[in-house]
């Protein structure tokens, strides 16, 4: 029996900080929704770009957990919000909850993504850091359940909101704190493992003096950075779930 049409609402992809879809680089973040239509819909359409890969058979119940291939690499921001969506409301005040049910959820996943994988065949930048030095990256990150997020931005992020400074100066020493903290392969990616290194010492000992740069400290930075054609896009990935874990742990779990 035909009970009338029904409105079938178009999908696109939004732009953010790119121009086009041919401008995504490795390591890039992507946001899709967290209710299960249209995380499908959204991860089925990344797929029609080419920008990743499902399992096969996966169709309109598929989630992150569904990806096969990732050739750039892309931290897809709905894993956080899957997690919140399978707790109780409740746990959302606890971020070692949230990120424990993000680390059971991709359990095994870092050892899936790279079972094969050779010097001779290695195509992606990811893929290569993974062969010549154990580099896991994102997978790695999301696997142990995010712990640079847990143990040093939100610890530093919170400390400076406490202190009264405004979120501009907060959240930059949030990102010098992650960057300093963990191995950004975008870093690597446009320099060199050395040089990642390197910096990951410079940063530390600039942290040593202070923990909140200034605006002026932040704008010498950025000017070295590129100059260098310097990009620390994973750890503003990770300062990016920082942030909405603040305010989903301060705030998501009043009952509305």
């Amino acid at each position: 029996m035909n009970a009338g049409g029904i409105h079938y609402e178009p999908f696109g992809i939004y732009p953010g900080t790119k121009s086009s879809l041919d401008d995504i680089a490795e390591g890039d973040t992507i946001a899709v929704p967290n209710d299960t239509t249209n995380e499908a819909r959204a991860l089925l359409l990344l797929q029609d770009n080419g920008i990743l890969k499902l399992k096969d058979g996966a169709g309109l119940t598929a989630t992150v957990l569904d990806i096969e291939e990732n050739p750039y690499n892309v931290e897809i921001l709905g894993i956080v919000c899957a997690a919140l969506g399978r707790l109780d409301r409740s746990l959302w005040a606890e971020a070692a909850r949230v990120l424990a049910e993000v680390s059971a959820m991709t359990a095994g996943l870092t050892e899936k993504d790279f079972a094969g994988v050779t010097a001779e065949n290695a195509a992606t930048v990811g893929q290569k850091l993974y062969i010549r030095y154990g580099i896991t990256g994102v997978r790695g990150q999301v696997e142990a359940g995010l712990p640079t997020v847990l143990n040093v931005g939100l610890p530093v992020l919170e400390a400076g909101l406490a202190k009264g400074y405004d979120f501009d100066r907060v959240g930059g020493g949030a990102l010098l704190a992650i960057l300093a903290n963990s191995t950004d392969t975008n870093i690597i990616a446009r320099s060199s493992r050395e040089r990642q290194l390197a910096l990951t010492e410079e940063l530390k000992a600039l942290l040593a003096q202070t923990t909140y740069p200034d605006k002026d400290a932040l704008a010498a930075l950025d000017d070295r950075f590129i100059a260098e054609n310097l990009s620390p896009g994973g750890s503003a990935d990770l300062l990016a779930l920082t942030w909405l874990l603040h305010f989903v742990t301060t705030e998501g779990n009043i009952n509305e």
